[in-house]
């Protein structure tokens, strides 16, 4: 029997198992490739969500210290331009919601609290406040204050504008 004869009467037999094959392992191929991509995408939607209330979160603190700010009257002006801060209004109602989540905070914004909490230790270990350190710290105080309005602001510019 030559290949042509061959050919023609076992053509079939071969070409429907061989058609199969190559079909199923195309068809697996094709599924797999689009699972992966439906996952991929899954995964980055995730890590944009997870970051939004991150940043929401975050927005949430400082908003919150501003409200208290507010309420507070952490820093009294005196008369001679000097400036003094109510260290118990901040070290109990303003710093613990700082600390709330506090691995959150901007770089900073933690610095300048990281800033303030030491030159707080110094003064109790000196037990006490005296008028330089606590002009001092009421100076930091309201630079935190700004840097917190200042990521409000472009929280504001940047994620509002986006939705």
């Amino acid at each position: 029997m030559d290949f042509w004869s061959f050919f023609d009467k076992y053509f079939t037999a071969i070409m429907v198992p061989l058609g199969t094959i190559i079909g199923a392992f195309l068809g697996a191929n094709i599924s797999s490739r689009t699972q992966k991509n439906i996952i991929s995408k899954q995964i980055k939607w995730d890590k944009i969500k997870a970051r939004n209330l991150q940043v929401n979160e975050t927005m949430e603190i400082y908003s919150k210290v501003l409200e208290m700010d507010g309420s507070l009257h952490v820093i009294e002006f005196n008369s001679g331009h000097q400036t003094e801060i109510r260290l118990g209004e901040y070290t109990k109602k303003i710093r613990p919601l700082l600390f709330e989540k506090f691995h959150q905070l901007h770089q900073d914004v933690a610095d300048q609290v990281s800033d303030m909490d030491e030159l707080i230790e110094l003064c109790n270990f000196e037990e006490e406040l005296s008028d330089e350190n606590s002009e001092r710290l009421a100076h930091m105080y309201i630079k935190l204050i700004n840097i917190i309005k200042r990521h409000l602001s472009m929280y504001r510019e940047n994620f509002l504008k986006q939705n």
